[in-house]
C-alpha cells in the first residue's frame, strides 16, 4: 500500500496544477484560478506563449500590483482560499493568431500555480456578409420577375441580382 502511495501521490499533485483554457480571438476575458492560502501579497505572473521553450518571446504578460502590474491585469480575492482573476481584455487577443499556445501561472516568479495549454479559436461571426458565418450566404427572390421568362438566381460580387433569360429561339 505505502509502495502505491509514493506512485499516485507525484501524478495527483501534478495534475492539480494543469489546466487547459479555451477563449475566442478579440474577447475578453476573466480566467478564475484558486490557490489554498493567501497569495494577495506575493507577486503573480501570468505568461502566454507559443511554446515551452525559453528563448520564446512573451505574447501576452499579466502582472499583478506586487509584480508591477495593477488589479486591472490580475486581481487576488482572499477569503478562506485565494481566487485570482486574469483579466485579458481584447486589446490582448484580437491581434493573435489562433493557434493553441502555452501558459504559466507562477508565484514570486518561482512556483507555478497552473499551467497547461490555452487554445485561441477563431471569431465565429464572418465579415463577408455581416452575419454569424464565415461561409457566405445568397439570397432568392421570391417576388416575379420583370424579364419573362427569366430566373434570378441570386446576388452577384456587386450586390446586384443576377437575372438569366431564356429566349425562344
Amino acid at each position: 500500500m505505502r509502495f502505491l502511495f509514493f506512485i499516485l501521490f507525484p501524478f495527483i499533485c501534478l495534475s492539480q496544477t494543469y489546466r487547459d483554457l479555451d477563449i475566442y480571438k478579440g474577447d475578453s476575458h476573466v480566467l478564475s484560478f484558486e490557490a489554498s492560502g493567501d497569495v494577495s501579497s506575493d507577486s503573480l505572473l501570468f505568461i502566454l506563449k507559443a511554446d515551452r521553450l525559453d528563448a520564446t518571446a512573451r505574447v501576452i504578460t499579466r502582472r499583478n500590483t506586487t509584480g508591477g502590474g495593477s488589479d486591472s491585469e490580475i486581481e487576488v480575492i482572499y477569503s478562506t482560499k485565494s481566487t485570482i482573476l486574469v483579466k485579458l481584455t481584447q486589446i490582448n487577443t484580437e491581434g493573435l493568431t489562433p493557434a493553441v499556445y502555452v501558459y504559466d501561472l507562477t508565484v514570486d516568479s518561482t512556483t507555478t500555480l497552473y499551467t497547461g495549454t490555452f487554445k485561441l479559436r477563431d471569431e465565429v461571426s464572418g465579415s463577408a456578409d455581416g452575419v454569424a458565418t464565415t461561409t457566405p450566404y445568397y439570397t432568392i427572390a421570391i417576388d416575379i420577375p420583370t424579364y419573362s421568362p427569366s430566373l434570378i438566381i441570386g446576388q452577384d460580387a456587386d450586390n446586384g441580382w443576377d437575372v438569366k433569360s431564356r429566349e425562344k429561339k
